[in-house]
Formats: C-alpha cells, structure tokens, sequence
C-alpha cells in the first residue's frame, strides 16, 4: 500500500505475519530499500513515525489529507523481501553471535580499541567505558555503538557528541567507514570527478584573471585557504585570511566576491553585521564568514565581533545571556569556529593579527588588466564548487595523515608557533598537489614570518614610546608640545631602533600624534601636540597602568 502524505509517498510491504527482528536487522532493510527507491534516508531509522492515513499535513503551510491507496492485500514473506532486494541481512544476526566479534554496531570495534573497560551487552547497541575526558574510574560513559552519539553522565565532565567529535577531542583518525563518498546535498558521479590538480588550476586560472598579485605566492595562499574552508572542522585551528591594503581602489571588496564564488557554503560579504548574527552564523550555516570594511564597523558593535574573530580554534565558543521562557535570561555557549575572511585599511588588534594570513594588496598599474566580476558568476562556477566537494570527500584521509605527521610537511623553521599553526592546514593540503605549490606556500611563509617579526618589532616600539610619553609628560595641561629633536632624545635612550629623526617622527606618528605649528615661548616651530586623553586612551588599549 502507499500513503499519500501531502508532500510525498511512502510505500508499505505488507507481511504475511508479525515477525520478532532486531533493530539493527529492520534499519539495515529499510536503508536498503530507500536506496533502491532513491527515497529519504532519513525515514530508515525505525523509531521515525510516519504519515498517519486521513490526518492533515501542515508542512507547506496549506491543509492536506494524508490517503491511503492499497494495491494489493497480499502479505510477503521478509526472508522473500531480502532475497528480492539480493541484501544479504540475515547474516547480521548470525555474525553478532560469533565468538570473539564485539556486539552488532558499526563502530563497536572502533570504540573498543580507544576506550578502557568497554562493555557491550549482548543484543543491544548500548555500551558503557570509562571517559577518556576526565579521571573516571568507574564507567560513566554511554555509546550508541550503531550511530556513533556517546555522552558522559558523570556530574563533573558532562561531555556528548558524535564520532566526529570524539575523534577531534582525542586527536585521532575517524574509522575509514566514515569517510563516505559524497555525504553533502551536491553530488558527482564517480566517472566525472576532476582531479586535484585540474581544480586548483581552475581556481587559479579564476582567481588570477580577477585579481592584481603582487608577489606569485599570493594566490597560491588565498586559493589553499578557499580549498581548506572545505575541510576546516578537520583541524584543530584555522587561521583567517586578512586582506590589507595601503588605500583604496587595491582589489579588497573584489577578492571577497571571487573567495565568496569558491569558499565552502560561503554567503556574501557582509557589511556592519549584527554581533548577534555572527554569534550565530557558525552553528546555523557553518560556512565561511565574509567580512568586508572591518575597521569602519560601529564602536558599539566592535567589541563583540572582535571576541568572535579572535577565536580560530576548534573548540572556541562566546558566552552570551540569551532571552529564554518567561524573560528569563540563561548563558548560552555559542561556538564561532568557522573559516572567516577579513577586509580592510588600517590594522587590526595585535591579538587578531597574530591570527591572521595577511595578503597585501596594492592597486593595479594601468598596464596591468583583470576581468570585471560579473553578475552571474556565482551561480556559473557551481560546478567548480560541487567539484571541491567531492575533492575534500575524496582525499580528506590523506590530508588528515598528512595533518598528523606535521614534522614532515616542510613549514619553514622561521615560522613562530601561531604561524605554524595556521599555515599546517595548508601544507597538509599542498602535500596531495604538485610540488612546486609546497614551493610556492613555503616562499609565501618565509615573507609572512618576516613581515610579522616587523611588525612585532614595531608594535614593541609603539609600547615602548607610549611609557616614555607617559613618564616625562607634565602634570598639568591637556597637552604637551614635542618638538623632532625633543622626541629623539626621549626615544633614543629607552627604545634601540630609535637612532634618527625620521624614525622619531614615524614613531610619533604611529601613536596618532601629528606635527603641526605650535608657539613654544615667543618662537613659533613646528611640534607634535601630545594630548593627555590620547595617552590615556593609547595606556588601555596597551593594558599599561594608570
């Protein structure tokens, strides 16, 4: 018989007679079935309640009457249905009885060898262990050993979630039954799947025909990242993409469109977002994060989207009090681990940089030509996308082993810790691609860990002169004129790199102070005018005492 239910069918085969299968035994059939129908699989789990004839469904939003059809009052015979259906189920509950296999569930083995005291009863997919997330001596672990889910019910711990996750916590390998072929809503058959190397040349051949690169390694870095929002819940960190750039008119708010075309389930660069949207994007939508115009948001909103782009790790979450039932507040763990691209003009937060892959970006000569992103692109380059989809399905184990031998995938030795850590995802990437990428991203590492060191050099002298600013400004007054030659000697006996009056005055600039025309006794010159409310402004920022 079929049950019409309003927005579908769903065929019964009758049995002759009530029969006694295991749940394991009903599901596989049911799996089976809906495959051969190309139906939901989700309808195979037995405890999933059906439509229910002359009941009303409400889905679409109009009233519709579920019917039922019968086409035949004939029973069949289960053992017949899997013959017809050429599965063979019967040999499930036979091979759970052999001596020395552990239990009927898929991942029972897997479990056994990484947890102690694993008990599994016979005939059910519950077992027990102890937790290898806290100092449990007496099993309070529970796993479904037919879906993967455990949870600990230990007050103390309190740690649930899937097969992923308990292989993300204990940093080890996921069962190589878990890497399906194709598990996402876009798929490709197996004989039409490209290459690695034939799609990161079509995203090269995209990326550069859009954007001005200054240095070669550029789009090799940007295009490793767009590959690796892809596999991003894979890696315990994933750096940002940072785009800079001297002034305007460089590139910026087009490289987000062309990263918006490849990136994994990317939305469209997002201008002034909501702190409360972008506390909630990775959980709703768990793509890849587009920031445009980063240093114009809102003072109000800045803080909040700060805290969420400081966190690249796995396991970062924000706390937030979120409305509940009777206007009752509750705090809330929110993750925000998510591939997130940032654009813009001035410098981010030391915090947030150290965080960053930066991709500097100058504007184009008039000799140099790049094609205009048109309208249309993003839906043109859906095939690129449902093709790196299937990438990252096909060679995520390899990437993973590369991954976990991380001494062995050539990150350069300048590279600091930080550095190291979200540059790995992508060497792991590059070591299933040609050669001369690895080339490429070990030449983008060395310039990266320079120009970091720089800045890091450059950030210390900025502290530096903000205390000497602080100890030798007067009591009194709003302001303190500080001619050239006055800051050199300030600066010279307390910061090293501070040898000339030029560096003096870049320094001076670099805290905000410009020089302008100031009467100094009956001489007019020309000075920084240093503002107390700057300084005192500049000393929180830099966490110094009052």
């Amino acid at each position: 018989m079929i049950v019409e239910s309003g927005s579908g069918a769903h065929p019964y085969y009758m049995l002759r007679k009530p029969r006694k299968i295991t749940k394991e035994r009903l599901e596989h059939l049911l799996r089976v079935l809906a495959k051969l129908h190309r139906a939901d699989a989700a309808a195979s789990r037995a405890t999933r309640l059906m439509r229910v004839p002359n009941t009303y469904n409400w889905k679409t939003g109009s009233r519709k009457l579920a019917r039922v059809r019968y086409f035949s009052r004939r029973g069949y015979s289960l053992k017949k249905l899997e013959a017809l259906w050429n599965r063979p189920t019967l040999d499930l509950e036979r091979k759970s009885k052999q001596p020395g296999q552990i239990g009927m569930g898929k991942h029972a083995t897997f479990f056994s060898e990484h947890l102690k005291k694993f008990v599994l009863p016979e005939g059910s997919s519950e077992a027990r262990a102890l937790c290898p997330f806290h100092d449990d001596h007496k099993p309070s672990l529970s796993i479904n050993v037919s879906t993967g889910r455990w949870k600990c019910f230990a007050e103390a711990c309190g740690a649930r979630g899937d097969l992923r996750e308990f292989c993300k916590r204990l940093a080890i390998s996921p069962p190589a039954s878990e890497i399906k072929r194709f598990p996402r809503e876009r798929t490709i058959p197996e004989g039409e799947e490209w290459s690695s190397r034939r799609i990161f040349d079509a995203m090269y051949s995209h990326i550069t025909s859009h954007i001005y690169f200054t240095q070669s390694w550029q789009p090799v870095v940007a295009i490793l990242w767009a590959m690796g929002s892809y596999l991003y819940q894979q890696f315990p960190c994933y750096g940002h993409l940072w785009l800079n750039s001297p002034t305007t008119h460089s590139g910026k708010t087009k490289m987000l469109e062309v990263l918006w075309t490849l990136c994994y389930k990317a939305l469209e660069p997002q201008l002034e977002p909501t702190p409360a949207a972008l506390f909630r994007f990775p959980s709703v939508f768990g793509g890849t994060l587009l920031l445009d115009e980063i240093d114009n948001l809102d003072p109000e909103k800045r803080s909040a989207v700060i805290s969420v782009l400081n966190s690249y790790a796995s396991n970062g979450v924000v706390t937030r009090a979120v409305p509940g039932k009777n206007k009752k507040f509750t705090l809330e763990k929110l993750p925000v681990y998510c591939p997130k691209v940032i654009a813009g003009i001035n410098n981010l937060p030391g915090t947030l940089q150290d965080r960053c892959i930066k991709i500097f970006l100058h504007r184009k000569k008039k000799s140099e030509s790049v094609e205009r992103f048109l309208p249309g692109t993003y839906q043109r380059l859906e095939p690129l996308r449902n093709q790196l989809e299937a990438w990252a399905v096909r060679d995520e184990q390899r990437i993973i082993e590369a991954y976990g031998d991380r001494d062995q995938l050539g990150v350069p030795s300048v590279a600091d810790d930080r550095l190291r850590d979200i540059l790995e995802p992508l060497f792991a990437i590059a070591s299933v691609l040609p050669k001369w990428i690895s080339e490429k991203l070990a030449e983008g590492t060395l310039t990266i860990a320079e120009e970091r060191s720089a800045e890091e050099a450059e950030s210390n002298a900025v502290v530096l002169g903000l205390q000497v600013l602080r100890e030798h400004m007067p009591r009194e007054g709003e302001s303190w004129p500080v001619r050239t030659d006055e800051a050199l000697a300030l600066f010279s006996e307390e910061i090293p790199s501070i040898e000339t009056k030029a560096q003096a005055q870049a320094l001076m600039r670099r805290l905000g102070f410009k020089s302008e025309r100031q009467r100094v006794g009956k001489k007019v010159l020309r000075a920084y005018r240093v503002h107390r409310r700057r300084v005192q402004k500049l000393s929180e920022r830099y966490g110094l005492e009052h």
